[in-house]
């Protein structure tokens, strides 16, 4: 025997009966203790996906987070070769977390999602400042003890004269990409936004203010770089990017061409609508979700709500229970020719409302003969099956497609494997029907469920995209722009994160990757390049003027390294 019980998710703003991973987690524990041999037990569905994914997203933290950490010591390592530099980094590192964490705790923030990978994102860009200071901090020092440790303080002092200002700028073009978040209707986005925002500014507070005093208090030994080690392959990398700098006309007309050959992907690019497409195709869910798919009308459920508070209608004599606008025959029939066409749209399973259900207590009640698969003629009758209704199948089930106020109601629709467009063919459809059959009769419908919520989410991924992006670049650019007085280095700046952007949404495109709502806030995050900061500044005069710590031909790959 196959069977396949539902069980309702609640959505309220209780906590207990909002946490729908402690639910799915119940449902599993349970279901485990009726499993035995030749009895297979498959709990799939919306809910159990989403919460699959967060209880997934939280395990590869456990392994991604040590692991980038690990990477993060060891390029400071690798930078500095000073054990103090990595030190610093890592306490710098636990303080952010803490403090953006923290945080979220007093104002009772969740942790959605979205902000469930903010550990990440901390620790691979909260130490991009101290790298810097510890690479300029080791050449002020140099190789051998001298002037620079007899004035130790005030190497520190020249340190941060040299660096705040690359540094500061930098990172508040960064944290103006994370804000432009809040310009979208997703709360767990605009969560994330807000305090990857907030724990970059702590970040920048740290390497301006923490940082300097801990080097200010460490004796110079401790993160002058050994003797012997080389602080800058430069070497290596003329030799490979050579030719690009000896041609450079032809450099920049080859990237124009191969950036506007890889954009063109961005027509391709698909956005990501379905739980079940986060999971891999041999994945154990994934499996199981289709096989109940081949065996059932279909795991995802969207709510079609019968809204009657506007019927004008007249209502018939009855004699037991509450009068209602849903226990009138001809609007009742209506409903029923509404609850077939939507079973007859594609990659619809089935359809559950109040005629089907109705019609099925009278053939019950009627020792299953087919003729009276359907309702009475009169109101009276009508109410006398739902007294039957409610005395066989319980209120509760009977709520699941009438109210108590016979004013609402609620038709389910089966669908298997539904993507974005075909979810909306059907809702526009079921739209188009309602208002041409339903509402002369005083009927209005509405989506409500999982499949209703991701419907207005796709768009609001969108809209993400579509207005985060430009905000970023724009706030970068007026950042710039206003600092330096010239539009033109505010375009050169902003130019290479925009560039970036277009790649790598043309790579999605090409690749087949889809847009969802993590791939989509990692493109208004821009961060402008130090060197830029450091070698452009206003003269005394108010203009802005070209310079270079080092020297004008100075390659940026010897100016950066490490």
């Amino acid at each position: 025997m196959v069977a396949a019980p539902n069980v309702g998710a609640s959505a309220g703003t209780n906590a207990a009966a909002a946490d729908r991973v402690a639910l799915c987690r119940r449902i599993v524990e349970v279901s485990r203790r009726f499993a035995a041999p030749g009895n297979r037990i498959r709990v799939v569905g919306a809910p159990m996906a989403e919460s699959l994914l967060g209880l997934h997203i939280l395990d590869d933290l456990k392994f991604l987070l040590p692991l980038s950490m690990a990477v993060i010591c060891f390029m400071l390592w690798l930078g500095c070769r000073r054990m103090a530099g990595v030190w610093q980094g890592m306490f710098q590192l636990a303080a952010a977390q803490t403090f953006t964490f923290g945080l979220m705790g007093w104002l009772g923030v969740p942790v959605y999602l979205t902000t469930a990978i903010l550990p990440i994102i901390l620790t691979t860009l909260a130490l991009a400042d101290e790298i810097h200071l510890f690479w300029r901090y080791q050449q002020l020092l140099g190789p051998e003890p001298g002037e620079a440790d007899r004035r130790h303080p005030e190497t520190v002092r020249v340190l941060l004269s040299q660096m705040s200002r690359p540094n500061v700028l930098s990172t508040l073009t960064t944290i103006i990409g994370f804000l432009s978040f809040l310009s979208t209707p997703l709360v767990a986005v605009r969560s994330f936004g807000l305090f990857a925002g907030a724990g970059l500014i702590f970040c920048l507070f740290w390497s301006q203010m923490v940082g300097p005093a801990i080097l200010a208090l460490l004796p110079p030994s401790a993160l002058r770089r050994p003797v012997g080690t080389s602080a800058a392959p430069s070497a290596r990398f003329r030799r490979f990017f050579a030719p690009l700098f000896r041609s450079p006309r032809r450099t920049l007309a080859a990237l124009a061409i191969a950036s506007l050959v890889v954009s063109l992907g961005v027509g391709r690019l698909q956005v990501q609508d379905s739980w079940i497409g986060g999971f891999a195709p041999g994945s154990p869910f994934r499996k199981d979700t289709a096989e109940v798919n081949r065996l059932f009308n279909g795991t995802h459920l969207l709510q079609v709500q019968l809204d009657l508070s506007r019927w004008n209608g007249k209502l018939g004599e009855i004699w037991e229970g509450t009068p209602g606008p849903l226990l009138d025959p001809q609007t009742l029939r209506a409903i029923g020719d509404f609850e077939a066409f939507l079973g007859r749209q594609p990659r619809v399973g089935g359809a559950i409302g109040p005629y089907s259900q109705l019609a099925t207590v009278s053939f019950l009640k009627h020792a299953r003969d087919p003729k009276r698969m359907g309702i009475p003629d009169s109101a009276a009758g009508v109410a006398d099956l739902l007294h039957w209704f409610d005395e066989v199948r319980s209120v509760p089930r009977r709520r699941e497609v009438i109210d108590d106020a016979r004013r609402q109601g609620v038709i389910t629709l089966f669908l298997k494997d539904p993507d974005y467009k075909q979810v909306d063919r059907l809702m526009k459809a079921a739209r188009g029907y309602a208002r041409d059959h339903l509402e002369p009769l005083g009927v209005h419908i509405g989506f409500a469920g999982d499949i209703a919520v991701s419907q207005a989410m796709i768009p609001a991924i969108v809209q993400t995209q579509v207005y985060s992006q430009p905000l970023s670049q724009l706030g970068c650019w007026l950042v710039v722009t206003i600092l330096y007085r010239s539009l033109w280095v505010g375009f050169l700046i902003a130019l290479p994160s925009s560039v970036a952007v277009a790649w790598m949404l043309g790579l999605m495109g090409w690749t087949g990757i889809p847009l969802g709502v993590a791939t989509a806030m990692f493109c208004a995050s821009p961060s402008a390049d130090r060197r830029s900061w450091r070698t452009r500044r206003p003269s005394r005069r108010g203009s802005a003027s070209w310079g270079s710590p080092k020297s004008p031909r100075t390659p940026a790959w010897d100016f950066w390294w490490p």
